[in-house]
């Protein structure tokens, strides 16, 4: 069990660290970008009445939006897996 959260922890390490790092920041703004303009496409090909081309629009919303939350909540989901970890060792003992 112990091993588990270890490897959680050094996961979320790893992606905090490239949140908080330049390339970490230019792909966050970029992922943003990205929402905003298929947000916008999306709009219009509704707006349009092209409704055959709202499932690869959400599709691709869906995919950036996963990397950023995986990206944005890496320090949460961190302290959690800390927390974990913690609980695991006081109940060891």
């Amino acid at each position: 069990m112990p091993k588990d959260i270890e490897k959680e922890i050094k996961k979320y390490t790893g992606l905090e660290r490239l949140k908080n790092n330049k390339d970490g920041q230019i792909l966050i703004s970029y992922l943003k970008d990205g929402l905003i303009t298929e947000i916008d496409t999306l709009l219009m090909e509704y707006r349009n009445g092209n409704i055959n081309t709202l499932t690869p629009i959400i599709a691709r919303i869906d995919e950036r939006l996963a990397i950023l939350r995986i990206l944005t909540e890496a320090e949460n989901n961190k302290e959690f897996w800390l927390d974990a970890l913690e609980e695991n060792k006081e109940r060891e003992l």
